[in-house]
């Protein structure tokens, strides 16, 4: 199991959040892997008491789309691909998830068993959904890296929150309803920037999201968290640890303060990780390392295929040993 790694170099794992979620996610993958994505799916369905399985492959969408049931169907085939990897000796040396990521990382660094993780989650997107004051988010990219500066100064006279700082050009607002549209308004009159609306149902890692944190905080009271056999990156401050009381302080902080994604990459090249894999549905993150430099070698495992040629790259690597 080792050899693989230590023939790569230091490889690093990162697990996509919401938006990666899709009708049919997981249904391939068990075609071609099939018991671990078959165990994953029944220990998930006992969790959580309903068919995941029969959601992710079938939807409805407009289910899926519910951040409640989107966030343990993110960790799930998220755990199952982690799952593919590790049975084949592909280990990681540090891991890092986006937003509900994260806590797929947390399965991956043992901090968390799968079935409490899915649970928690389950409960958190419940939170998200419960909170009453309304919100809305945004993706703001910018074309040169001093108009950032002018899009932070915007979003703090406006009292809205940066929700992500995703990359060096890209970061996500959020706030009240009213006052993002405003603000989108605004910088779409400056040349150079890109505005998204998001189409979300609150104003998620905001100030409006306090309501959240003791309700969310009581429930992880009731699970079981361990001290990470691997270093983890934190979300709000991109710091690598293995204390469990840090990953804890995290959970609490991702309800109201942003992702520190740009960050979390930095603190990854300073681990001189030289292999990047985003274990999920989806491939936003690895798209996102193109921002970082080309330098990075980043690989996603966004279908059957994908997973297949990443396997095939490590087996290169171990003969090559």
């Amino acid at each position: 199991m080792h050899v693989w790694r230590g023939a790569m170099g230091k490889v690093a794992f990162l697990f996509p959040g919401q938006g990666s979620q899709i009708v049919g996610m997981g249904k391939n993958y068990a075609r071609r892997f099939g018991n671990d994505f078959e165990s994953i799916f029944e220990e998930a369905g006992d969790a959580l008491g309903f068919d995941i399985r029969q959601l992710c492959y079938a939807g409805p969408e407009r289910d899926l789309m519910k951040t409640e049931f989107a966030q343990p169907a993110i960790v799930t085939v998220s755990s199952g691909i982690l799952r593919v990897l590790v049975r084949e000796g592909l280990c990681p040396d540090i891991v890092a998830g986006h937003s509900v990521g994260q806590f797929s990382a947390l399965v991956a660094a043992g901090v968390l068993s799968f079935a409490d993780a899915v649970k928690l989650v389950r409960k958190r997107g419940e939170f998200m959904a419960a909170v009453q004051t309304p919100g809305t988010m945004a993706a703001v990219v910018v074309s040169q890296p001093e108009q950032m500066s002018q899009v932070t100064a915007l979003v703090k006279e406006m009292d809205l929150d940066i929700a992500g700082k995703n990359t060096p050009s890209q970061i996500v607002v959020s706030g009240a309803n009213h006052v993002v549209p405003m603000l989108l308004e605004q910088l779409q009159a400056i040349q150079g920037i890109k505005t998204k609306p998001l189409a979300v149902s609150h104003a998620f890692h905001s100030r409006l999201m306090f309501e959240m944190e003791e309700p969310l905080m009581a429930y992880a009271e009731g699970l079981s968290f361990y001290d990470a056999q691997i270093p983890v990156v934190l979300n709000k401050s991109a710091k690598v640890t293995t204390a469990v009381a840090d990953v804890m302080e995290d959970i609490r902080a991702q309800c109201t303060q942003p992702v520190a994604w740009s960050q979390t990459i930095e603190a990854i090249g300073q681990y001189e990780v030289q292999h990047v894999i985003e274990v999920g549905a989806g491939n936003t993150l690895t798209g996102m390392m193109r921002s970082f430099g080309s330098h990075w070698k980043g690989q996603s495992t966004n279908s059957p295929m994908e997973l297949e040629k990443v396997l095939q790259l490590m087996r290169k690597f171990k003969e090559g040993a």
